[in-house]
């Protein structure tokens, strides 16, 4: 079931179109990292996305913002949901219990903006990187884009800390890489974990510090693309 907390669809709205402000885009992410729903927004509108390359066929000589190609797009959208939803669930009934009319209709309005607006999935993200005050994790690098060569990870340390992990997630908030206890940075992935990160593509990440008394304690997100 839904939340009574989750994000609205304008509130999703807003932050893939770069309009949320920083503080609120930070919140969004935490609260759709910790709810399967909300979750299931992001994963549905990426999935039904790829399922749809030839989406913007036919649209030609419409206005991109325009009623009538918005209206087409959204068509399509609950089509493409309605195949998704049709074909997991042949496979795993269970995981299909996300794809209810809420998040589909949420992932229908993002797959509109993500066909339309072609660098909404690049400018989203100006909302998920902060500056750190001298007490939290700060993230150094990488950040925005980076040549392969350059895909090290730095931090700041704090204090009191016994042990650090990386974790690395897809655009769709999928689990890319997550390391070992880390004594400190700077850090490089292993050469099978460096091979799965492709370029052009957006990627997130974050530290977890575990400190003596076993407490944890998370950075936000900062986001990287390798460069071609």
């Amino acid at each position: 079931m839904r939340l009574k907390r989750c994000p609205s669809r304008g509130a999703f709205i807003r932050f893939f179109e770069g309009r949320a402000p920083e503080r609120k885009g930070r919140k969004l992410l935490a609260h759709v990292l910790s709810c399967p729903e909300c979750l299931a927004v992001f994963r549905a509108a990426e999935e039904i996305r790829s399922r749809s390359p030839e989406a913007l066929r036919g649209l030609e000589g419409l206005e991109a913002h325009g009623e009538e190609a918005r209206s087409r797009l959204q068509s399509l959208a609950r089509r493409e949901i309605l195949l998704l939803r049709k074909s997991r669930l042949t496979k795993r009934p269970s995981a299909l219990r996300w794809l209810g009319v809420p998040a589909a209709g949420t992932a229908a309005a993002l797959f509109i903006l993500l066909v339309i607006i072609p660098n909404v999935t690049t400018r989203r993200m100006s909302g998920l990187e902060r500056t750190a005050s001298p007490r939290e994790i700060g993230l150094l690098r990488p950040k925005g884009t980076v040549p392969g060569s350059g895909l090290i990870f730095e931090w700041t340390p704090r204090p009191g800390v016994r042990s650090y992990r990386l974790e690395i997630l897809d655009r769709s908030l999928e689990p890319v890489y997550q390391s070992g206890p880390l004594s400190s940075g700077p850090y490089s992935l292993p050469a099978g974990a460096a091979a799965s990160i492709r370029d052009s593509e957006v990627y997130f990440w974050k530290i977890v510090a575990v400190k003596e008394d076993n407490q944890a304690i998370e950075s936000e997100f900062a986001r990287f693309t390798l460069q071609k």
